[in-house]
């Protein structure tokens, strides 16, 4: 069941979308969709045993618990995205990007942080795409295997506190 973005309506810069999304998520509204797969990401709960052959390359496997929650998630944010300039050129890189970054997020630690540390990294893919800057990942030409996300830091609790704060949202109660 999709859980709506009420405090977005109306809003046209998808970083003050991103912001009302964080303070959802900070909230604990977050929502629960069916498995996702698109843009060559699967959220699944255990990756599925590598196929032979084939022309099309498997997809970023985004394994986690959570499940539910992400691919959400991946919803909310593709709301945010789709309309941009580009959308259809650099939605793979982007999908793969916040999904390597949730990733980084031991499943410990809870939900929140785990869909934070994602948004964090929509924030600075479409902060670079408003901004008509550089993209990262984004080629014409996509080479396999990709490695997408490599430049992705690991799981630092206290950066990411940091980083919202910024934005002025507190999420010190949940990275204690």
């Amino acid at each position: 069941m999709s859980h709506p973005l009420r405090s977005v309506k109306g809003m046209k810069n998808p970083l003050t979308k991103l912001d009302a999304l964080a303070a959802d998520i900070v909230a604990g509204r977050i929502g629960t969709e069916e498995p996702w797969g698109g843009a060559d990401v699967c959220v699944v709960a255990e990756e599925p045993k590598p196929q032979p052959g084939g022309f099309y390359p498997d997809p970023y496997w985004s394994v986690t618990r959570y499940v539910g929650e992400l691919s959400w998630l991946c919803v909310q944010l593709r709301n945010i995205a789709w309309k941009l300039d580009g959308f259809g050129y650099w939605k793979y890189e982007f999908f793969t990007r916040f999904n390597v970054a949730a990733s980084t997020v031991p499943d410990d630690q809870g939900i929140q942080l785990k869909l934070l540390a994602a948004v964090r990294e929509a924030y600075g893919f479409l902060g670079a795409v408003v901004n008509n800057e550089p993209l990262p990942d984004v080629a014409p030409i996509v080479f396999h295997p990709r490695e997408v996300g490599a430049d992705i830091a690991p799981f630092a609790p206290g950066e990411l506190v940091s980083f919202y704060a910024d934005r002025g949202i507190d999420i010190s109660g949940l990275a204690a």
